[in-house]
């Protein structure tokens, strides 16, 4: 299954805040509500967000690719993968779950399933967990209103974005052995199921909390 997106295997996670404060700064989840030309909440607005990069912007690479997952099972069992959102502790969703024979496999992760984002994704058996890594999602705004949100409005049109699953202001290293870094600026996309609604940017401050009003044209 195809996807197109930045793809980066992550090496190693520096779990570091900013990087010259003694201090790391604290970011609390962003809040916010989407309401409709006439003031109304909009129930169900799907939330999609695109980080901002150092260096880079707001990078968008049009190649198609597959997030296609190699691994060993070293015996036969029932295996399943598990998606996580950043610094998550309970996945999002199973993507897969089979009796495999012992040997090479390879799995997909449906592109339906990932918005925009940085993720992490575990292989185990009944046994153990085997594999675990992670990999940043960077769709263009026309995949967006096809997949899978990362978050919902209520009844209210308020939607709560989790700070941790952000990754702001975290660096990682790429397998290709390049560097990037998620900066504190942020783009919240607002879609239904067929189109993008609504781009606003805004910049998340660390250490208070953040709440973004974004009304539809």
């Amino acid at each position: 299954m195809k996807l197109t997106h930045v793809f980066a295997l992550i090496g190693l996670l520096f779990l570091t805040g900013c990087f010259k404060n003694s201090t790391p700064d604290v970011y609390e989840d962003v809040e916010g509500v989407v309401l409709a030309s006439n003031g109304d909440p909009v129930n169900k607005a799907h939330i999609h967000i695109r980080n901002n990069f150092k260096p880079g912007g707001f990078n968008i690479n049009e190649s198609q690719a597959q997030i296609a997952i190699s691994f060993n099972a070293p015996y036969e069992s029932i295996y399943e993968g598990l998606l996580f959102h950043h610094g998550a502790q309970k996945p999002l969703l199973t993507f897969f779950r089979d009796t495999l024979q012992s040997g090479e496999h390879s799995v997909e992760i449906p592109d339906s399933l990932l918005s925009n984002g940085m993720y992490g994704y575990q292989i185990r058996s009944e046994r153990a967990s085997l594999y675990s890594s992670l990999f940043m999602v960077n769709k263009p705004d026309s995949l967006l209103p096809k997949s899978l949100p990362f978050a919902l409005t209520n009844s209210q049109g308020k939607f709560t974005l989790d700070a941790l699953h952000l990754a702001l202001n975290r660096a990682f290293n790429s397998k290709s052995g390049g560097r990037f870094a998620i900066t504190d600026s942020l783009q919240i996309i607002i879609t239904d199921t067929s189109r993008v609604i609504k781009k606003q940017a805004v910049y998340v401050r660390p250490n208070q909390s953040n709440f973004f009003e974004i009304t539809l044209d």
